[in-house]
């Protein structure tokens, strides 16, 4: 069962009639951390249901998770305030699989400065990973509740350190990045039929660019 459902966090302290950048940022920090909780635990929660077991296999966690949450952390450190609620996030997700599954030893580490320890990852092998994970994560939502969601907001931050990533290595690795949401739109189409068209992904993007 997610825990997010039952945390709700309450927003970040300070009130303006006229909130300052620093405001601004603080408060979209807030919200994509909120995301991305709700992101990551209902992509554990669908992985369980569509095995349709009594004795399930463990989930794995999205690529998004941990990237994106050091991308919140390094805002956080940015701006120099504590955002309590981005910090108990993987302890909430890690409770979650620690009740559901029991302990283990894959669940990412965090540093000192509280941000996950990323393991080197061959670039090529972490777009395939990010295009799998968006596409299971709206294939299974589908199949388990019958609605078709957005794009989590968790895939723009850790696309954009991949798009950062490939511009250091070749010109074919630039063309493999641009080419992910072509490849993900075509996977969720051949998965969920009709329910979408080639306008879903831009959509979705124009929803996310509205998170404030």
């Amino acid at each position: 069962m997610s825990f997010a459902l039952f945390f709700t966090p309450p927003p970040p302290s300070g009130s303006s009639s006229i909130p300052s950048e620093a405001c601004i940022l603080k408060q979209r920090n807030f919200n994509l951390a909120r995301h991305l909780l709700m992101e990551v635990s209902r992509f554990v929660d669908h992985q369980v249901d569509v095995q349709k077991s009594t004795n399930p296999t463990r989930p794995r966690l999205p690529s998004f998770f941990v990237k994106t949450f050091n991308y919140l952390k390094s805002q956080e450190t940015s701006l120099k305030y504590v955002d309590s609620y981005l910090n108990i996030l993987p302890h909430t997700i890690q409770m979650q699989l620690l009740t559901e599954f029991g302990p283990s030893e894959d669940y990412p580490k965090l540093d000192e400065k509280g941000y996950f320890i990323e393991t080197p990852i061959p670039l090529l092998d972490q777009i395939v990973q990010l295009e799998k994970d968006v596409i299971d994560y709206v294939t299974n939502a589908y199949k388990c509740t019958g609605k078709v969601l957005d794009i989590p907001h968790s895939f723009y931050k850790t696309y954009d350190r991949l798009v950062g990533e490939s511009k250091v290595v070749n010109e074919e690795m630039k063309r493999r990045i641009l080419g992910v949401t072509g490849n993900i739109l075509r996977s969720i189409i051949q998965n969920i039929g009709n329910q979408i068209d080639s306008s879903y992904f831009s959509r979705s993007t124009f929803n996310h660019l509205q998170l404030r």
